[in-house]
């Protein structure tokens, strides 16, 4: 789980990311730093929201993953990544599906059978990573049953 400490880290990481989409769509948003970590330190405090870090052996944060519970008028509640990022410098194998699988044992601790998240439609590997785990297209969103 994050700490306040570990928000620059992820901030960077989210940055590293945007920058990416930046490249392959210009209309990608970025926000600033104050907004993002005003943003983070929300969700640090909202307990229908977890913030999971990876970190190496050194303790350095080369990802994170960002998950809350959506609440539905007439369905059970729902997961909802809304963020995810790795560092782009330190590729790590499974490092993705590390961070997923720790979101989903979240979800499933509180009876939560779904996840859903937005994928950028002009990134394919992360779309390939998503088709991968089994998630499917419903509109705009991703949705991975677990």
């Amino acid at each position: 789980m994050a700490t306040a400490a570990d928000l620059d880290a992820c901030f960077q990481l989210w940055r590293e990311r945007g920058l990416l989409l930046q490249q392959l769509d210009p209309r990608q948003p970025l926000m600033d730093r104050e907004d993002w970590l005003g943003r983070a330190r929300a969700w640090l405090e909202d307990p229908g929201c977890a913030i999971f870090v990876a970190e190496t052996a050194r303790d350095e944060l080369v990802g994170y993953a960002v998950v809350k519970l959506e609440a539905r008028s007439s369905q059970p509640a729902i997961g909802f990544l809304a963020q995810m990022a790795l560092d782009l410098h330190r590729p790590l194998p499974g490092l993705s599906k590390s961070l997923l699988d720790r979101v989903k044992d979240w979800l499933r601790e509180r009876r939560v059978d779904c996840l859903e998240l937005e994928s950028p439609p002009r990134y394919p590997v992360e779309a390939a990573f998503w088709r991968a785990q089994g998630a499917t297209r419903t509109g705009r969103r991703l949705r991975l049953k677990l």
